[in-house]
């Protein structure tokens, strides 16, 4: 039974609990990184689709607008690009300054 108990533990200090995790955590965030990839990479919904032309045909964005219609020039539509699209949509949507109109006749 000591022989038996001795062969273990020198079985368990050749192959370290540690390494064991850390290369558990490693195959878990590369399958990750990997499943997120293949994700950004699949064409858009038809629902996505239509968000597009609606920001297409929109005057109030014209950053956005131009983005748009050189979106849907294209064949297929990936998802990151979509995504990158709306982030536009929002950056531009919170930095542009909009003023009222001015009436001439007050000047």
């Amino acid at each position: 039974m000591l022989i038996f108990k001795q062969k273990i533990l020198k079985f368990y200090s050749q192959f370290p609990f540690e390494s064991f995790l850390n290369t558990l955590v490693s195959v878990v965030i590369l399958s990750i990184v990997l499943l997120a990839f293949f994700q950004l990479s699949r064409p858009i919904q038809p629902e996505q689709l239509q968000n597009i032309v609606k920001l297409s045909q929109q005057a109030q964005y014209p950053d956005t607008q131009h983005m748009a219609k050189q979106l849907l020039q294209s064949e297929q539509i990936k998802r990151v690009e979509y995504f990158h699209l709306v982030r536009a949509e929002r950056y531009e949507a919170q930095h542009t300054k909009k003023y009222p109109a001015l009436n001439i006749n007050n000047y």
